[in-house]
Parts: C-alpha cells; sequence; structure tokens
C-alpha cells in the first residue's frame, strides 16, 4: 500500500541578525554619531532596513521615519551579509526627546525586528557665541 508522503523534505535556514553599533544609551546626544548595522544572513527574496520613531519601544509606532538609503535588497537565492552605515541619523530627528532605533527585516514570512535600540536621547541646544547689545 503506497503512502501519501512518499518522502519528506525539510529545508533549514538560517536566522537573520544584526548588531548595531555606535550608540551608547547612557548619553545625551547633541550630535548623534555615524552607526553601523552589521547583518549576516539575510533572506532571498527579502528588504531590510533601518527606521527611527519617538519614544520608546512599541509594535506599532505613530510616525516611523524609514531610512530609505539603508535600505539592503537581497535578490539571490542564498542568504547575503550587508553592512549598512549611517552618517546623517540626527537630519531625521527633528526635535529633543527619546527615539528608538530599529532595524527590520521583510521576508515572505512576515516582517522582524532583528535589533532594536532604545533609548536613543538627543537634545538640541543653540549656542550663541558672541556679543548682544540692546539700544535705548
Amino acid at each position: 500500500k503506497a503512502s501519501v508522503l512518499e518522502r519528506a523534505t525539510l529545508q533549514v535556514w538560517p536566522v537573520a541578525e544584526a548588531i548595531l553599533s555606535g550608540l551608547d544609551s547612557g548619553v545625551l546626544y547633541e550630535d548623534v554619531p555615524p552607526i553601523s548595522v552589521a547583518l549576516t544572513d539575510l533572506y532571498p527574496d527579502s528588504r531590510t532596513y533601518i527606521r527611527v520613531y519617538e519614544g520608546g519601544p512599541t509594535a506599532n509606532p505613530s510616525n516611523p521615519i524609514v531610512i530609505g538609503s539603508t535600505a539592503a535588497i537581497i535578490n539571490d537565492v542564498i542568504p547575503q551579509d550587508r553592512i549598512m552605515v549611517v552618517e546623517d541619523l540626527d537630519e531625521y530627528l527633528t526635535k529633543s526627546g527619546t527615539y528608538t532605533v530599529e532595524v527590520l527585516h521583510e521576508t515572505p514570512f512576515g516582517t522582524d525586528v532583528l535589533t532594536q535600540f532604545s533609548p536613543l536621547n538627543v537634545e538640541w541646544k543653540i549656542e550663541f557665541r558672541g556679543t548682544l547689545y540692546s539700544r535705548k
């Protein structure tokens, strides 16, 4: 008698990972330094990118900013490694406060947060160096 399942096939894919470096949660930044993200084992047919939003970590942030220049798109049939560098992160942060930085990985199976950095504390200051005159 023949079985409905003649043979089983199992595919094993590595789990994508991201390591974000360049930020310290204990620092109040007046100028955000460049950050680097080392990505390993990105899935075939995937898109990986960085997003930033105001406040602490949440599943559904309001008004997240996707940093489009960071997108890593993999169209190959084998997992890939990439490095992302963002030198102008402070241009996306319009006011002082606490932010969350995330690396997201979109695949045919869904979207996963590979890593998350929070809190990113920024405080924008305007310094005036010079003399201020008053006329009467």
